[in-house]
């Protein structure tokens, strides 16, 4: 069985209310360094699906085509003027998660 990873985050032109307000949290405890922050949902799913059908889960369940975009696998730090990094932060197995339960 294959483990599918999909990053899933607003489009550009769309607010990043929940990067926003990390970015506002991290001001608070006096950071100045952090110039901006960029979320994103990260679903794992183990599964035997192909490419294709692995496409169609992105577009029809995980994304809101409207205003959001997904990749598929791990993405890399966008090339850039300033130093990025990704920090991913993953639940502890076996805590109740509201969010995965629905």
């Amino acid at each position: 069985m294959k483990q599918w990873r999909f990053e899933v985050s607003n489009s550009s032109g769309f607010p990043d209310g929940y990067g926003q307000g990390v970015l506002e949290d991290i001001k608070e405890l006096g950071i100045t360094s952090v110039e901006a922050v960029h979320s994103a949902m990260v679903y794992l799913i183990d599964a035997d699906f192909d490419e294709a059908f692995a496409k169609r889960v992105a577009e029809e369940l995980l994304t809101d085509q409207v205003s959001q975009e997904y990749y598929i696998g791990r993405s890399v730090c966008p090339a850039g003027p300033t130093e990025a990094s990704i920090l991913e932060v993953h639940l502890k197995s076996g805590v109740t998660d509201p969010v995965a339960e629905s």
